[in-house]
């Protein structure tokens, strides 16, 4: 119940009509119930081969710590149904952070991706923090 999940048209061709295209379902491969993959929406790199997608209640990190969920694929003609995503934590992340609540930024190039962790105490009760991740180019 309510574990999330994102669909995502996949066409091979700008001749295909969207509405041609049936829709691959992303889950969490660890979800559970109540994580909540998806909700904020998902981010996708300019080039479409990275998406990333939050499961704000995961619990890997605490009760509803959140997560952060990112697939990167080697071309466009491979479905993102057939990659194995990546776990991305917190690493001062704990029970209640609620990470990627809200939604998630991607840079075009995917060399830098940013969410929220909206009730994140390390700088008080709830006060928030803003994660993000970087890879050098």
């Amino acid at each position: 119940t309510d574990s999330g999940s994102v669909l995502v048209w996949e066409r091979f061709s700008f001749s295909t009509p969207f509405s041609d295209v049936s829709p691959v379902k992303l889950v969490d491969p660890s979800g559970s119930d109540y994580d909540f993959f998806g909700y904020g929406g998902p981010a996708m790199s300019a080039s479409s081969l990275f998406l990333a997608v939050a499961s704000n209640r995961d619990d890997d990190s605490g009760g509803d710590s959140g997560s952060v969920l990112v697939s990167e694929r080697a071309n466009t003609t491979t479905s993102f149904s057939a990659i194995s995503p990546i776990k991305l934590l917190d690493l001062n992340g704990s029970a209640n952070d609620f990470l990627g609540f809200g939604g998630l930024s991607l840079s075009a190039n995917a060399l830098t991706l940013v969410t929220t962790s909206p009730y994140d105490d390390d700088q008080g009760n709830d006060s928030g923090s803003v994660i993000v991740w970087e890879l050098p180019n």
